[in-house]
C-alpha cells in the first residue's frame, strides 16, 4: 500500500518546506522558529499523542472532582463554609468560561464535596473517594513524565506525598490571590497565580530535571491557550447555553465542564511539550528539529568511535566530580542529535558498559563496572554489525579482515581505566605549562 502523504494537492518543493522530513541543523533564525512549531505540533498530536491524553485527564476529572475538592476542603479546616464557596466561584469564574455561571457550578461542586467527610461516608468510603483523587493526579504524573521523557515513575510515598501537598496547599495560594485580586473576578493575581501553579506542577510532577525557563515558558503559554479559549467558548456559551438546557435540563453544566475540562488539560499538556522544548532546544537545533522516529530504538551500528568516546565523557565526569550525566548533557557537549545518542547509551547499558542512576534531577549514566574491567576493544566491537554469512574471498574481504586485526592490534588490552589516567597527565601537563 502506498505511503498516505500529507496534503497532497501541494507541490512536492512546498509540500517538503512546510513538513519537512530531513533534519535542517543550520537553518536560519525564522525557518528555526517555524521549524520549533512543527517539532512541538508534530511531537504533541503525533509521537505523544495528547488528544487522548486530555480525554483520559478529562474522564479522570470528572470522577475526582468532588473527591479532590473534599480532601482539599478538609485540609483547610479554617475555611468557612461561606468563604469555601466565595474561594471556588471566583476560582470557576477565573478558570471556566461563562462566568454568570461560576457561583451556581461552585455550589454545585461544594453539595457533592460536603459528603466527602469521614463522618459522612466512612473510613472505606473516605478512602476509596481519596483513591479516585489519587489515581487522577497519578495519570497526570504518567503524562508528565511521559512528555518529558523521565525513565522511571515516582514512588508510592513520594507520588502521594505531592498529591497532599498540592492538594492542600493549592487552595491556600487560590484563597490569597484571589482575595487579593484586582478588577473583580478577572483580576491579575489569580492569573498570576495560575502561572505558577503551572510551573510548579511542570517542576514537581515529572520525574526529571525540568528548568525554571523552560516551566515558566510552559506555564506562560498553557495560560495563554485557556485565557483565550475561556474567552472564545465563552462567547459560544453566551449563544448556546440555551440549546444546553434544553437539551440537557438540570444537567446542562456537565457537558459543558466536561468540554472545558479537555480543552483545559491539552493546553496544560501543550504547555508542558513547551517547557521540554525550550529546556533542550540546543540539542533539539542539532538533530535539525525532527521528532524521534518510529525507528529510534534500533541501536545505531558503525557508531563504536562516538560510543567510545560517549563512555570515557560519563567516566572521566563520575571520576572528577562525583557526578553523572545524561543523554542531553553529552548531546550538547558533542554536538550530537539527541536521539543518537539516546540510542548509543542504551547499547552500552544493554552491553553492561554503563548503568542508569535516579537523582533529583532524574535519570543519568555512569559507569556500570570498574573501568579496568572495560575494555575499549569490547566498546568498539559492541556497535558492529553480524558479517554476512555468504561472502566471496576476494580483495575486499583481505581488507576488512587487515582493519578488523589492526584494530585488534591497536587497542589490545586498553582498558578504561588507562584512558582515564591518560586523560589525567595530559590535564595536568597542560595546567603546569608555563604560558609564552
Amino acid at each position: 500500500m502506498a505511503e498516505r502523504r500529507p496534503m497532497p494537492w501541494l507541490p512536492a518543493d512546498l509540500r517538503r518546506w512546510l513538513l519537512p522530513h530531513e533534519p535542517e541543523p543550520c537553518a536560519s533564525a525564522p525557518r528555526a522558529a517555524y521549524l520549533t512549531v512543527v517539532y512541538v505540533l508534530r511531537r504533541a498530536f503525533s509521537e505523544d499523542r495528547l488528544p487522548a491524553m486530555a480525554a483520559v485527564l478529562t474522564l479522570q476529572t470528572a470522577l475526582a472532582v468532588a473527591p479532590a475538592v473534599g480532601v482539599a476542603l478538609a485540609g483547610v479546616g479554617a475555611l468557612e463554609p461561606a468563604d469555601a464557596e466565595r474561594l471556588l466561584g471566583r476560582m470557576f469564574a477565573t478558570w471556566m468560561p461563562g462566568g454568570a455561571r461560576a457561583t451556581e457550578t461552585a455550589r454545585g461542586v461544594l453539595d457533592l464535596a460536603e459528603g466527602v467527610s469521614l463522618r459522612e461516608l466512612g473510613v472505606a468510603g473516605f478512602l476509596g473517594a481519596l483513591a479516585v483523587a489519587y489515581l487522577a493526579f497519578a495519570s497526570l504524573e504518567a503524562t508528565l513524565s511521559r512528555v518529558f521523557r523521565a525513565d522511571r515513575r515516582h514512588g508510592f510515598v513520594v507520588k502521594f506525598t505531592l498529591f497532599y501537598t498540592l492538594a492542600t496547599l493549592g487552595p491556600l495560594i487560590a484563597l490569597y490571590s484571589l482575595r487579593a485580586g484586582l478588577g473583580g473576578e478577572a483580576g491579575l493575581l489569580p492569573r498570576l497565580a495560575v502561572v505558577s501553579a503551572l510551573a510548579v506542577l511542570y517542576v514537581l510532577v515529572p520525574r526529571a530535571k525540568v528548568t525554571a525557563a523552560g516551566a515558566l515558558s510552559g506555564a506562560l503559554l498553557a495560560a495563554g491557550l485557556i485565557e483565550v479559549a475561556r474567552r472564545i467558548f465563552g462567547l459560544y456559551l453566551d449563544r448556546a447555553s440555551g440549546l444546553y438546557e434544553t437539551i440537557y435540563g438540570p444537567l446542562a453544566l456537565l457537558p459543558v465542564f466536561l468540554v472545558w475540562s479537555y480543552i483545559s488539560w491539552l493546553a496544560v499538556l501543550l504547555g508542558a511539550e513547551v517547557a521540554y522544548v525550550v529546556q533542550h532546544r540546543n540539542t533539539l537545533r542539532l538533530s535539525g528539529w525532527m521528532p524521534q522516529s518510529g525507528g529510534a530504538d534500533v541501536t545505531p551500528r558503525c557508531a563504536g568511535p562516538v560510543a567510545a568516546r560517549l563512555l570515557l565523557a560519563v567516566a572521566d565526569n563520575f571520576d572528577r566530580h562525583g557526578s553523572s550525566f545524561d543523554a542531553h548533557d553529552l548531546a550538547e557537549r558533542f554536538d550530537l542529535p539527541v536521539d543518537d545518542v539516546v540510542a548509543i547509551l542504551r547499547r552500552l547499558d544493554a552491553c553492561g558498559f554503563v548503568a542508569r542512576t535516579q537523582s533529583k534531577a532524574g535519570s543519568a549514566i555512569v559507569p556500570a563496572m570498574p573501568l579496568d574491567r572495560i575494555r575499549l576493544v569490547d566498546v568498539l566491537a559492541a556497535f558492529d554489525m553480524r558479517p554476512p554469512a555468504k561472502v566471496r574471498i576476494d580483495r575486499l574481504g583481505e581488507i576488512l579482515e587487515e582493519l578488523s586485526a589492526s584494530r585488534a592490534r591497536v587497542a589490545g588490552d586498553v582498558t578504561y581505566a588507562d584512558l582515564l589516567a591518560d586523560a589525567r597527565s595530559r590535564r595536568t601537563a597542560d595546567a603546569a605549562e608555563p604560558e609564552p
